[in-house]
């Protein structure tokens, strides 16, 4: 039928390797990604403050964050030694 018109058919196969995750690399994946979904959360809530326009609200979102996350990052560091 296509003959008929003038077209011409081309056929192609390709070989597909589909990627499946481990339970492992799955539940890597999954923590990599709560760790983004945080750092989203507090960059937008700090953008917000920021955006307020008072200067003492931002330093003490700031300080607030600095003092919540340090002891954690802290203790990981210790952790790694």
């Amino acid at each position: 039928m296509f003959e008929e018109c003038g077209y011409e058919i081309y056929e192609g196969r390709e070989t597909i390797i589909e990627f499946v995750q481990t339970k492992e690399q799955k539940e890597a994946e999954n923590r990599r990604l709560s760790v983004v979904e945080l750092t989203e959360k507090i960059r937008d809530k700090y953008w917000n403050v920021e955006e307020m326009g008072n200067a003492e609200k931002t330093e003490a979102f700031i300080s607030m964050l600095e003092t919540s996350i340090n002891p954690i990052i802290s203790k990981f560091d210790n952790q790694i030694k």
